[in-house]
């Protein structure tokens, strides 16, 4: 199997950590993303012993807009490429609507689905010239089926599955995958 260069958001902890593993077995290229250096310095330090080819990382608060295209374009530039980018940044907001204010559904806005907009919106034109590659968004069973006292959650959730689906269709025929993963 051919060296891959993945990027994987929120890779600090969770699925993006134990997701960075699996790949580091395989002997992949890793470009890992969070803002959290000493959790996302332990993780890369197991998958070098895991055996990943390259682990490069990136700390960076995907709160900030921008931030999603700004780490597509240093994995560009770092790894020489790239053939996987798995948007799985995310956290949770929970309670009542009127008492989330609307600065903190902007953050968890900007961290569950801008930052991954903005990372396909970067990656796209490169994987679609490649005509290869595969584009992974970890949403959340709560994506499918809402439940009271998680609306800000849940939105951000939706709007992943909205995009994927509608994706998936755009990427028909060109050589791109795309996987909607929802864990619950």
């Amino acid at each position: 199997m051919p060296v891959r260069k993945v990027l994987i958001t929120g890779a600090s902890s969770g699925i993006g950590a134990a997701t960075a593993q699996a790949f580091a077995r395989q002997g992949h290229d890793l470009f890992l993303v969070a803002r959290r250096e000493d959790k996302l310095t332990n993780v890369a330090e197991i998958c070098s012993r895991e055996g990943a080819s390259r682990v490069i990382l990136s700390c960076q608060d995907l709160s900030l807009p921008g931030k999603g295209s700004f780490i597509v374009e240093e994995c560009l530039e770092k790894l020489g490429g790239l053939d996987i980018l798995m948007c799985n940044a995310g956290y949770g907001i929970y309670g009542p609507v009127h008492q989330v204010s609307p600065e903190d559904m902007a953050r968890i806005w900007q961290v569950n689905y801008q930052s991954g907009y903005e990372s396909i919106h970067a990656a796209l034109p490169h994987l679609l010239k490649q005509r290869r590659g595969h584009v992974v968004i970890v949403s959340s069973i709560i994506g499918k089926k809402a439940f009271p006292y998680s609306a800000t959650y849940c939105a951000t959730k939706f709007a992943q599955s909205g995009l994927a689906e509608a994706l998936w269709g755009e990427l028909r025929g060109t050589g791109v995958e795309l996987s909607l993963i929802c864990p619950g």
